[in-house]
């Protein structure tokens, strides 16, 4: 089961205040000055959520591949796992 903050997630543009990413119930990500800040609500949770956003390129060019057809599926599905390993194992 994956430890970070349940979905989904949405990007907030307010006018006049800083840029955020939130779900229902709180902000996960917000712009402090010039960097994205991952709010803590706990350090592990903090940590699964800064390597689930540092894996988003990654995702997304997987899935335009996909949606494109310039990836075959069998792969995509191989490289989907290794990414999800990859965020599971590093925030720890």
């Amino acid at each position: 089961m994956s430890k970070w903050t349940p979905g989904p997630w949405h990007a907030c543009m307010p006018i006049g205040n800083p840029p955020f990413v939130g779900n229902e119930n709180r902000i996960i990500v917000q712009r402090v000055g010039p960097l994205w800040t991952v709010l803590p609500s706990d350090r592990i949770e903090a940590e699964c959520n800064a390597m689930l956003i540092a894996a988003a390129p990654e995702m997304a060019e997987l899935l335009a591949g996909l949606t494109d057809g310039s990836r075959d599926i069998a792969n995509v599905v191989h490289e989907a796992r290794a990414i999800l390993a990859s965020i599971n194992r590093e925030a720890k």
